[in-house]
C-alpha cells in the first residue's frame, strides 16, 4: 500500500508542470456534480463552497499536493455554481397542462427543416381560446410542427396558427433522454403541433447578430432542401450550415452505428469551411496571374481556350472592365461596372487568336447590349461603331 502511495505521489509530482491543465476539468466535475444532485441548490451554496476551498488554497503549503486539490476544489464549486446560476436566469413560464384548438401567435425566433415537415420555435407568444393561461403565465417560447401547405416563412415572420399544444414532456424511462431539461435550458414552456395551415400576418427580419445568422443559416438551409430533395439533401444541409434536422433518421442511425455521426454534427462543417477557405485563397491568388488565368496550353505548344482561371481572374479582378470580349465567340456585358459613357475593355486576347493593344480599347457603352455572339465564321457589327472579327466555327 505505501508502495503504491508512492508511487502516486511520484507521477504527480512529475507532472507538476501540467496541473493547471486539470482546472477545467475539475470545473466540469463540479458541473456534472450538479446534474446529479437529487433537488435544485440554494444559489449560495456554490460560491460558500468555492470561497472556502479558497481559504485553503492560502493556508496550504506553495507548490504542495494539498494546495493543487484545493484549487481543484475552488474550480469544482465554480462550475457547480456557475450552472445554478445559469439554470435560474433561465427560469420562464411553462404551460401547466395540455391545450387543445388554440390560436397560438408569435414572431418565428427559428426554423427547423424536417425530413417530411417544418418545426418552427415561437416567441412572444399569444395564446387565444379556451382555458388559455393568464398573460404572465403565458409559455415564453413555443415550438410547433406546421403541417404541409404552410406559406414560406423566414425568421422574424409573425405567425398565427391553430395547434394543439402541450407542456415538454419527461423522460420515458428513468435514465432516458429527458427533454424536459433541454427545454428549460432553451425556454421551451410548450410543444406541439398545428392542425392547419399556418398563416403570417406580419413580415419581419431577425434582430442581432445571432438571428441574422440563424436566419442565414435557415434560409440556405431551406435552398438546398428545395434543389435537392429527398435524403440527399438533408446531408448537404448538414454539412454545409450545420442544421441536421432534416437528415433522414435512417442515415443518421446507419453514421452512428459505422461510427461517421461526427461528420453531420461538427466535423463535415468544419471540412466545408476548409474547403471554402482554400478555393477563395486559390481564386483570387490565381486571379492576380494573368498569364495563369488567361492562358493555358495544350500537347504541342498550341494555346486552348482560357481554363477556369480566366473566369476566377474575371470575377477577381476590381471594378473598371464594363465589358469583355470572351474567345468562345461572346461578348458579355457587365452591367454593374459600366461607366456613363463608355466601358473599358481590357487588354488581352480577343477571337480569332488576336492580341488587344495594350492600351485598353473603349466599348461604346449604348452598343453593347445589342451584340450577340453565336459563334460562325461571319462579321458581326456593333451598330454603328464598325465590326469585330469573329472567331472561326
Amino acid at each position: 500500500m505505501a508502495g503504491a502511495r508512492t508511487w502516486i505521489l511520484d507521477q504527480l509530482d512529475a507532472e507538476r508542470s501540467r496541473w493547471m491543465l486539470w482546472l477545467p476539468v475539475a470545473m466540469g466535475l463540479g458541473i456534472a456534480l450538479y446534474f446529479e444532485l437529487p433537488s435544485e441548490p440554494a444559489l449560495w451554496l456554490g460560491p460558500v463552497l468555492a470561497a472556502a476551498a479558497l481559504v485553503l488554497v492560502f493556508l496550504a503549503r506553495s507548490g504542495s499536493l494539498a494546495r493543487a486539490l484545493a484549487l481543484g476544489a475552488v474550480a469544482a464549486a465554480f462550475g457547480l455554481g456557475l450552472v445554478a446560476w445559469r439554470t435560474a436566469s433561465l427560469a420562464a413560464p411553462t404551460l401547466s397542462r395540455p391545450l387543445f384548438s388554440i390560436n397560438v401567435e408569435g414572431r418565428i425566433a427559428d426554423i427547423q427543416r424536417l425530413p417530411e415537415s417544418v418545426r418552427v420555435v415561437l416567441e412572444a407568444v399569444r395564446l387565444k381560446g379556451n382555458n388559455v393561461p393568464p398573460v404572465e403565465m403565458m409559455p415564453a417560447r413555443v415550438r410547433i410542427s406546421l403541417s404541409k401547405g404552410a406559406p414560406p416563412i423566414h425568421v422574424g415572420d409573425r405567425l398565427l396558427v391553430l395547434a394543439n399544444i402541450s407542456p415538454p414532456a419527461g423522460p420515458a424511462a428513468p435514465g432516458a433522454f429527458d427533454f424536459q431539461r433541454v427545454a428549460w435550458y432553451q425556454q421551451l414552456g410548450a410543444v406541439g403541433y398545428a392542425l392547419a395551415p399556418a398563416t403570417v400576418i406580419e413580415h419581419g427580419r431577425p434582430d442581432g447578430i445571432v438571428r441574422t445568422i440563424d436566419a442565414l443559416r435557415a434560409d440556405i438551409t431551406a435552398r438546398i432542401l428545395a434543389a435537392l430533395p429527398g435524403p440527399e439533401g438533408g446531408v448537404a444541409a448538414a454539412l454545409l450550415t450545420g442544421e441536421q434536422t432534416a437528415v433522414d433518421k435512417d442515415i443518421t442511425q446507419a453514421m452512428r452505428d459505422s461510427g461517421l455521426a461526427h461528420i453531420l454534427s461538427i466535423s463535415g462543417l468544419h471540412i466545408v469551411f476548409v474547403v471554402a477557405l482554400v478555393m477563395g485563397v486559390l481564386r483570387y491568388a490565381i486571379a492576380l496571374v494573368p498569364p495563369l488565368a488567361m492562358h493555358r496550353r495544350q500537347e504541342g505548344g498550341r494555346r486552348d481556350r482560357p481554363a477556369g482561371g480566366a473566369l476566377l481572374h474575371r470575377a477577381g479582378r476590381g471594378a473598371g472592365a464594363g465589358a469583355e470580349v470572351v474567345r468562345d465567340g461572346r461578348l458579355r456585358a457587365d452591367r454593374h461596372a459600366a461607366r456613363p459613357h463608355g466601358a473599358v475593355a481590357p487588354p488581352g486576347r480577343l477571337v480569332g487568336g488576336h492580341r488587344a493593344p495594350r492600351r485598353a480599347r473603349i466599348v461604346d457603352r449604348r452598343l453593347v447590349p445589342d451584340v450577340v455572339r453565336r459563334g460562325g465564321g461571319a462579321d458581326r457589327r456593333l451598330g454603328d461603331g464598325g465590326r469585330l472579327a469573329a472567331a472561326p466555327a
